[in-house]
């Protein structure tokens, strides 16, 4: 045998089998690890599916009311021309005049 050689200490100054349940332990936590990571990425992309299809609804929810509000606009502008005409109008002023002079509101 060679000098110094005791054949029970393995490379790193450690017995045989404590260095194996070392490397165990590294490796079990190792994949312990690896196990969180694939979960957390798991959830991070279930996360992302859910709010892309909130946003695709909400897009078209957006558009939905975008396309109310100018039909309501529509509506306002068409009804203001309808009551311009009406208060414009020679028989709306000569009524309000005679209901003035009768005294009635």
């Amino acid at each position: 045998m060679p000098a110094g050689f005791t054949g029970a200490v393995a490379e790193g100054g450690q017995e045989p089998d404590a260095a194996g349940d070392a490397l165990a332990r590294a490796l079990g936590r190792t994949s312990a690890q690896l196990d969180e990571a694939r979960a957390a990425a798991q959830l991070a992309e279930s996360v992302r599916e859910r709010l892309a299809s909130d946003v695709c609804r909400l897009e078209r929810r957006l558009a939905d009311v975008e396309a109310e509000r100018d039909e309501l606009r529509e509506k306002v502008k068409y009804r203001d021309r309808l009551l311009a005409q009406i208060f414009g109008s020679r028989s709306w002023r000569w009524t309000q005049a005679l209901r003035r002079r009768l005294g009635r509101p």
